[in-house]
């Protein structure tokens, strides 16, 4: 009886530990999964003080920049060059995108600056309307 036991208590171990052998095998070769920033675009405009101008910022992801004009790769508008090449395009996009309007005539759209922001893979545009 003693040595039935000892057989089905080694058979047991056998089994567990073929388990958990191949449970981490499979863990090994499991691929990792990375997460992806997710792109978003953010525009908060504010009114001065003084003759009623009207300024903003808008904040776009490159992924949805580059898209939008056809570059390759998307980080490349991360460099202040290439990102200040851009300008004109990025204004004519925006200018297709945005329209505000005051007392029913439309704003001008101008943009003051490009700056990239690699941290957080987005280009900031400050604007203004007058």
């Amino acid at each position: 009886m003693r040595q039935e036991f000892t057989i089905r208590k080694a058979v047991a171990e056998s089994i567990s530990l073929r388990t958990a052998l191949l449970l981490m095998v499979l863990a090994r070769m499991a691929a990792p999964i990375y997460a992806h920033p997710v792109p978003f675009s953010r525009l908060d405009l504010r009114l001065g003080q003084g003759q009623g101008q009207l300024e903003g910022s808008l904040v776009a992801h490159v992924t949805y920049l580059a898209r939008e004009l056809n570059v390759t790769p998307a980080e490349s508008l991360l460099d202040p060059v290439t990102l200040e090449s851009k300008k004109g395009a990025i204004l004519c996009l925006l200018r297709s995108r945005i329209l505000l309007a005051a007392d029913g005539q439309s704003l001008n759209l101008e943009m003051a600056r490009v700056e990239p922001l690699p941290d957080r893979q987005a280009v900031a545009l400050h604007l203004r309307f007058d």
